[in-house]
C-alpha cells in the first residue's frame, strides 16, 4: 500500500525496494558504463572549437600601403559585419595581403568558412582588377598532427627518405579516421636548366622563347572518339615532357635554318633541390658507455624527413595513435629499408593514454579509499553496499558523457575524482540512517522507506545545491570555458546519478545484505568521540561567553585568511617586484610538466640561414649537455610540424632563413626527478650568455600550456594611426618590458631593417631599343634566383618534378654587373642592362599588421618569478608616468573586467592581452559564476525554508571553508589559480550540505519534544559521523589530485577548505541557529520537517 506522505526519496525507496527492476536498473548501469567506456574517445585535454578562417589575397607589383587600403579595408569591413566574428587580424606585406577572421569559441567551423565566402563575393567587384582570387581556407585545431614519424639514415639521402614517407602516407591513409598527412624535411626533385649566356648571346635567344618552347611542347589533352568495327576508341594527344631526354631535344630556335635544340644552350639535370633554404636534421641519445665520450652520447646529426598526421575530429587519439604504430611496424617487415631509423618524435596517443590510465588508477584508488574509511565510520557490510553505489553511478556519468559527446580526458577524469567523496555521501546519509532507524525484522522493509523519506528533503536540497554551483561554471566564457566543461558537465550529471543510485540500490542492497547488521550500534570510540564533542557544543552554545568568544575568533580567521591574498600586492619593490614573505601569489593556470618543449630562434631579418645554422648548432650543443634531453630536430629556415601552442601563438606555419626551430623530446616524467618547466628553467642561463652575443637574436623557448594558451605572458597591443610615433612608441613600451624584474624572451613584431636593392627600369629607353619590361624581369630573375617553367610528367615520381630555368651566372647579380649582362632586342643587338636599369638603394618595406581595423604592434616577453598581472601592473604604472612627463597622448587600458576596442580617435593607446587578460576573463567570469551560484542557492533555500534569514545560516559553512584555503596554498607552496577557484567554487556546495543535515536533523528533534539545545547537541552529533565521513573521503580523494601541476590548485582548495569546514561547522552552525531560535522562535522548523 503506497504512503501519500511520502517525498521524492521515500516514493523512489518504496518502488525498487523489492522490485525485480532494481536488478535491471543495476544491469543497465553496469553495462551502460562498459559501452561508454569502450566507445567513447580518449584524449588528454578536452576537444576545444578555436574556428578561424584565412583570408589571402594576392596583388602582385603592389605596395603594402596600396594594398592596406584598396583590399585590406573593404575586406575586414564586409568580414566584420559577420556576426560571430571576434577579432580581424590583418597583415601586409608587398604584393598580398592575410587577414584571419577569430570566431567566437564554439561557432561552426564549416558555416564560418560560407559566410566568409559569400561576404569576399560580395565585394569582389569593389576589388582593384589586378587582385587575385582570394584564397579563403580555415583554421582547424583538428588538422593539428597529433602523431609524427621522423625518418633518418646513415646510407638514404634526402630524396629516397622523402619517397618511402610518400610510400608510408600512402599506406597509412586506409586506416580509420586518420585524416590529414603531410611530409616535411628534404626537397622535392627538380630538373634545372642552367642556359649558358654566351650561347644566349651568340644565338640571340630570348627567356621568353625558351620559357614558350618548353610549355608547347609539354601538351596533353583528350581530342575526341573514333568509331571503328564497330567499337568505340577514344582518342588523346601525348605530347607530355617525361624527362631530362624530352628536354634535351626541343628546338627553341632556327639559325641558318639549322634547329637550335635546349641542349645546345643549357646544360641539363635532375636534381633534389635549388638553393636550398630549408632543411631538417635530426639527432638522438646514444649509450655513452660504448661510444666516444665527444660525442656527448649523441648520434651524428643526420638529415631527417617528418610525417605528419591529423586525426579525425571526435575520434579515439590512443586508438588511431596505436593503429599507426602496428601498420608501420608493419611496413618495416617488407617496405622500409633495415637501414632507415623511423623515430615518433610525436604521439599524442601515447599521452592521453598515460594520463587517463593513470587518471583512472587515482580513480579506482580514490574508490577503493572512500570504501575503507566508510568501514571505519559505518561497518563492513554497510561500506561494500556504498562501495557497490560507486561504479553504477560512475557508469551512469560516463555513459552520459558519451551521449552527450564528451570525451574521456584529464579534465573528465578530474571531475569524477573530485565528485567522489560527494558521490557517497548521499549513500552514506541513506544506509547511516536507515540502521539508526530500523526495528525489527518484520517491520524492516516499512522502515527502511521511512528512514530514507526521513532525510529525503535535505538531500535532495543539499545534492540540488551541489548541481547548480557546478552547473554555474557553464558562465565561463572563451576557451578557458570549453576547457573546463566537462567539470561543468560531469559533475551534476554525477550528482543526480548518485542521487537516484542512493534512494533505488541502497534500500534494495540494505534489505537483502544487511541481516544482523550493528551500524545502529556505534562503536565505543565513535560513542566516546561523539559523548566528548556533545559535552564541548553544550558548554558552548550554553554560555554566551562563549558563544562570542567562538564567533569571534572564527571572524578573525576569516578575515586573516582573507588578507593572505591581498597581502601580495604588497611588495618592497613595488608590484613589479619579488613576493612579500607569507603572501600568496596568482596564476591563470600552474605550469604543466610534459615530456617535449621546443625552442624558437629568430634572427634579423638580413640574416641568412648560414647564420641562423651556426646559432642554432650552439643552442644544440647547450641541449646535448642536459642529461634528460632524449632526441631533437632542427628545423632551419622552417617552421616544424605544427602543434595547438604553435598555431596559437604563430609560430606555425613559417618559412624564412632567419627561422629556425628545435624541436626537442625528454625523458618521460615518470623516469626523471625534474619536472619539464625545471628542466626548461636550467637551460635560460646559457641561452641567455649565447643570446649576449647575438644582438637583436630572439630564442623562446615554449612549453606546453597547462590550460587555454595565449600568445604570450605578457602581451601589449599598441595602436595608433601615425607610422612614425606607432614605432616611437613600440620601442618606449619594449623598453620597459626590458627593465622589468623577471622578464625574458623580449620581443616586438617590427622586423628588422632590410636592406633593398630597387631595379627601376627606363621605359623610354627599354620601348626606344626594342626590348620588352617583362623580357628584363626574366632576364635579372634567372640571374638572382630562377624561372619555374611547368614540370615533367615522370610516373616513377611521387612529387611533381620542376622545370627550373637559371643563368650560369646565377647568384651574382649586383649592380656592378648590370654593365656586362647584355639582353637582345628584335633586330639581334645586345644591350647592357646598366643602359636599361637605374639603381636605388633603400630598405624593404615594413609588414604592416592591422587588428580590428586599427593599425597595431605587438611587444612581448614571457615572465619568470611572478604572476603576469604585477609586471603589467608595474610597466602600465611606469608607461603612465613616462606619457604624462612627455605630454604624450596615449592611454593604456584593458586591465578592466570587460575587454575593450581599440580606438585611436583620441590618440594612441597600448592595451593589454596575453596571459593577463585571459586571468582577468577566467576570474571575472569564475566570480561571475560564483555569485551566481550563492544566488541560485539561496534562492533555492528560500524556496525550501520559506524564510531570508534561514539560509544564511545554512551559507554560513562557505566562508569557513575559506579558512583553510590561502593558508593552504601557502603552505603547500602552490599559487592560487583557476582551478583554485574552481575548488572555493565547488565548496560552495559541498560544505553547506553539512549546514542543511544539521538544520534538518534539528527539526527532527524539536518535533520529538526536546529543548532547543537539547535538540541542537542531539542532531550536530548525529550528523558527526557522516560529516566526519563525507570530509574525509573528499580529502583523501582530492591527495590524488595534488601530484598533478594543473589540479594541484583545486585539490588544495578542496583539502584544507574541507577540514576548516568540517572542524568548524559543527560548533558555528549550531551558534547560529540558537541565535536565531532565540530571536525568531521554532516555528519556521514545523516547516523543514519531512
Amino acid at each position: 500500500m503506497k504512503n501519500p506522505g511520502l517525498n521524492v526519496a521515500g516514493r523512489l525507496t518504496e518502488i525498487f525496494i523489492d522490485s525485480k527492476l532494481t536488478p535491471l536498473f543495476i544491469a543497465f548501469c553496469i553495462g551502460f558504463g562498459v559501452i561508454a567506456i569502450s566507445l567513447t574517445p580518449k584524449e588528454e585535454i578536452p576537444q576545444l572549437v578555436i574556428p578561424s578562417v584565412k583570408i589571402i589575397i594576392p596583388m602582385p607589383g603592389a605596395e603594402a600601403k596600396e594594398i592596406e587600403k584598396l583590399i585590406v579595408k573593404p575586406v575586414e569591413n564586409v568580414v566584420s559585419s559577420i556576426s560571430g566574428v571576434k577579432h580581424i587580424f590583418s597583415t601586409v606585406v608587398n604584393g598580398v595581403a592575410t587577414i584571419v577572421a577569430e570566431f567566437k569559441v564554439g561557432f561552426d567551423k564549416s558555416q564560418a568558412i560560407v559566410l566568409i565566402h559569400e561576404r569576399i563575393n560580395s565585394i569582389k567587384g569593389a576589388l582593384p582588377i589586378t587582385a587575385s582570387e582570394a584564397i579563403i581556407t580555415g583554421i582547424d585545431i583538428d588538422d593539428v598532427p597529433f602523431y609524427t614519424a621522423t625518418l633518418t639514415s646513415k646510407y638514404y639521402d634526402e630524396q629516397q627518405l622523402r619517397s618511402i614517407a610518400e610510400k608510408i602516407g600512402d599506406h597509412l591513409t586506409s586506416l580509420k579516421n586518420v585524416s590529414i598527412i603531410k611530409i616535411s624535411g628534404g626537397e622535392k626533385p627538380l630538373i634545372r636548366i642552367i642556359l649558358a649566356d654566351d650561347k644566349l648571346e651568340f644565338y640571340n635567344i630570348s627567356i621568353s622563347q625558351i620559357e614558350a618552347a618548353i610549355n608547347t611542347s609539354n601538351l596533353s589533352t583528350p581530342i575526341g572518339s573514333l568509331t571503328e568495327n564497330r567499337e568505340i576508341h577514344s582518342l588523346y594527344l601525348d605530347a607530355n615532357i617525361y624527362d631530362t631526354k624530352d628536354l634535351n631535344h626541343i628546338i627553341v630556335a632556327r639559325k641558318n635554318n639549322v634547329p637550335i635544340y635546349l641542349q645546345d644552350i643549357a646544360k641539363i639535370s635532375k636534381e633534389s633541390g635549388n638553393d636550398r633554404k630549408q632543411y631538417s636534421y635530426f639527432s638522438q641519445r646514444i649509450s655513452i658507455k660504448t661510444e666516444n665520450p665527444n660525442t656527448k652520447g649523441f648520434t651524428p646529426q643526420l638529415p631527417a624527413i617528418t610525417l605528419s598526421i591529423a586525426k579525425k575530429k571526435g575520434s579515439n587519439s590512443v586508438d588511431v595513435g596505436s593503429n599507426i604504430d602496428e601498420r608501420i611496424g608493419h611496413l618495416k617487415q617488407n617496405l622500409i629499408p633495415n637501414e632507415i631509423d623511423v623515430t615518433i618524435t610525436r604521439n599524442n596517443g601515447v599521452r592521453a593514454d598515460d594520463a587517463v590510465t593513470n587518471l583512472e588508477i587515482n580513480l579506482v584508488l580514490s574508490m577503493v579509499t572512500v570504501i575503507l574509511i566508510s568501514i571505519i565510520f559505518i561497518g563492513v557490510r554497510e561500506s561494500l553496499i556504498i562501495g557497490f553505489t560507486v561504479p553504477l553511478t560512475l557508469s551512469l556519468s560516463l555513459g552520459a558523457c558519451y551521449l552527450y559527446g564528451v570525451s574521456i580526458n584529464r579534465i573528465t577524469l578530474f571531475a569524477l575524482i573530485l565528485s567522489m567523496g560527494m558521490l557517497v555521501d548521499a549513500a552514506t546519509v541513506v544506509i547511516d540512517n536507515i540502521f539508526r532507524n530500523h526495528s525489527s525484522h518484520s517491520t524492516r522493509r516499512l522502515s527502511f522507506v521511512l528512514a530514507t523519506n526521513e532525510i529525503g528533503g535535505a538531500t535532495n536540497l543539499a545534492t540540488i545545491a551541489i548541481i547548480l554551483v557546478f552547473a554555474s561554471l557553464i558562465v565561463v566564457s572563451g576557451i578557458s570555458g570549453q576547457y573546463f566543461f566537462p567539470i561543468t558537465f560531469t559533475v551534476p550529471i554525477a550528482m543526480f546519478a548518485s542521487l537516484l543510485v542512493a534512494y533505488i540500490v541502497v534500500p534494495w542492497a540494505a534489505l537483502r545484505w544487511s541481516h544482523g547488521s550493528n551500524a545502529g550500534n556505534p562503536s565505543a570510540f565513535e560513542r566516546h568521540v561523539v559523548a566528548k564533542f556533545s559535552e564541548i557544543l553544550r558548554r558552548i552554545i550554553s554560555v554566551k561567553k562563549h558563544r562570542r568568544g567562538v564567533l569571534k575568533i572564527t571572524l578573525s580567521f576569516i578575515l586573516l585568511s582573507s588578507l593572505q591574498l591581498t597581502w601580495q600586492f604588497v611588495r618592497p619593490q613595488g608590484p613589479g617586484g619579488e613576493i612579500s614573505p607569507g603572501a600568496l601569489s596568482i596564476a591563470v593556470m600552474p605550469k604543466n610538466d610534459t615530456n617535449s618543449f621546443f625552442i624558437a630562434l629568430t634572427l634579423p631579418e638580413n640574416k641568412p640561414i648560414e647564420e641562423t645554422q651556426i646559432i642554432a648548432n650552439e643552442i644544440v650543443d647547450i641541449l646535448e649537455l642536459n642529461a634528460f634531453v632524449v632526441n631533437y630536430q632542427v628545423f632551419l629556415g622552417q617552421s616544424g610540424p605544427e602543434d595547438f601552442i604553435a598555431l596559437i601563438r604563430g609560430f606555425s606555419p613559417r618559412r624564412s632563413e632567419n627561422y629556425a626551430e628545435i624541436r626537442v623530446n625528454l625523458t618521460d616524467k615518470k623516469l626523471r626527478n625534474a619536472t619539464s618547466y625545471e628542466i626548461v628553467g636550467s637551460l635560460r642561463p646559457a641561452i641567455d650568455e649565447l643570446l649576449s652575443q647575438y644582438p637583436n637574436t630572439r630564442i623562446q623557448l615554449v612549453e606546453d600550456p597547462a590550460g587555454p594558451p595565449s600568445k604570450a605572458m605578457i602581451l601589449a597591443e599598441v595602436y595608433g594611426s601615425n607610422e612614425k610615433k606607432l614605432k616611437s612608441l613600440t620601442e618606449n613600451v619594449k623598453k620597459e618590458f626590458s627593465n622589468t624584474w623577471g622578464i625574458t624572451e623580449v620581443f616586438d613584431s617590427y622586423p628588422q631593417k632590410t636592406n633593398e636593392i630597387r631595379f627601376i627600369i627606363d621605359r623610354e629607353k627599354a620601348q626606344y631599343t626594342g626590348v620588352s619590361i617583362p623580357e628584363i624581369a626574366k632576364k635579372l630573375r634567372t640571374l638572382s634566383y630562377g624561372i619555374t617553367s611547368g614540370i615533367i610528367h615522370d610516373p616513377r615520381e611521387d612529387d611533381q618534378v620542376i622545370i627550373h630555368l637559371e643563368s650560369t651566372q646565377k647568384g651574382k647579380l649586383s649592380p656592378n654587373s648590370l654593365s656586362m649582362i647584355t639582353i637582345g632586342n628584335s633586330t639581334g643587338k645586345r644591350i647592357p642592362l646598366s643602359e636599361l636599369v637605374n639603381i636605388q638603394y633603400g630598405y624593404e618595406p615594413m609588414l604592416l599588421h592591422r587588428k580590428d581595423g586599427e593599425r597595431v604592434a605587438y611587444v612581448g616577453a614571457e615572465l619568470t618569478g611572478s604572476a603576469p598581472i604585477f609586471a603589467v601592473l608595474d610597466i602600465n604604472s611606469r608607461l603612465n608616468d613616462l606619457f604624462s612627463d612627455n605630454a604624450l597622448n596615449v592611454t593604456t587600458g584593458n586591465l578592466g573586467l570587460l575587454e575593450e576596442v581599440p580606438d585611436t580617435t583620441q590618440g594612441e593607446k597600448v592595451l593589454w592581452q596575453g596571459e593577463t587578460r585571459i586571468s582577468l576573463t577566467m576570474f571575472r567570469d569564475l566570480a561571475g559564476a560564483f555569485i551566481i551560484a550563492i544566488s541560485m542557492v539561496f534562492a533555492l533555500l528560500v524556496a525550501y525554508y520559506q524564510s531570508f534569514s534561514l539560509p544564511f545560516i545554512a551559507m554560513a559553512a562557505i566562508p569557513l571553508a575559506i579558512i583553510g584555503v590561502f593558508p593552504g596554498h601557502w603552505l603547500m607552496g602552490a599559487p592560487f589559480s583557476g582551478p583554485s577557484l574552481i575548488g572555493i567554487i565547488a565548496l560552495a556546495g559541498i560544505v553547506m550540505r553539512n549546514s542543511l543535515l544539521i538544520i534538518d536533523f534539528f527539526s527532527t528533534q524539536l518535533h520529538s519534544g526536546l529543548p532547543v539545545q537539547d535538540a541542537l547537541v542531539k542532531a550536530t552529533s548525529m550528523r558527526l559521523p557522516a560529516i566526519s565521513l563525507t570530509a574525509s573521503t573528499i580529502v583523501i580523494g582530492s591527495m590524488f589530485m595534488l601530484s598533478d601541476p594543473v589540479f594541484q590548485g583545486l585539490a588544495i582548495s578542496m583539502i584544507f577548505g574541507t577540514i576548516s569546514a568540517t572542524l568548524l561547522t559543527p560548533f558555528i552552525i549550531p551558534i547560529l541557529v540558537n541565535r536565531y531560535v532565540r530571536i525568531n522562535g521554532i516555528e519556521i522548523f514545523s516547516r523543514v520537517q519531512g
